[in-house]
């Protein structure tokens, strides 16, 4: 992989990583108000039963766990090709001592 694809690719997942777990921070923020909300008002453990089973919740939950995957998968992607350009430029510095020492 060319150097300049493999930094535009540092930089794309990087910023995808930190914008995805933004947003998952905040589902994460919401999530007590979302079940207060689906509890209509109900109280006790009737209330978070209808609250924890119900339609939007699942829609909250699967919303939530796609976005975390996403921040999730952008991390190890921006740490991956992070380390691929370190490990590079650490061999080319072996590389030009190693040139330097035999030349």
């Amino acid at each position: 992989m060319a150097q300049d694809r493999l930094i535009r690719r540092i930089l794309r997942f990087g910023r995808t990583a930190r914008e995805a777990t933004q947003v998952s921070r905040r589902l994460t923020t919401l999530l007590p108000m979302r079940i207060r909300e689906l509890t209509h008002g109900k109280r006790g453990a009737r209330g978070e039963r209808e609250a924890y089973t119900s339609q939007d919740y699942e829609a909250f939950v699967d919303e939530w766990s796609e976005v975390y995957y996403e921040a999730l998968s952008a991390r190890v992607e921006y740490e991956t090709h992070l380390m691929l350009y370190k490990a590079r430029q650490s061999l080319a510095k072996h590389r030009q001592r190693q040139s330097r020492q035999h030349g």
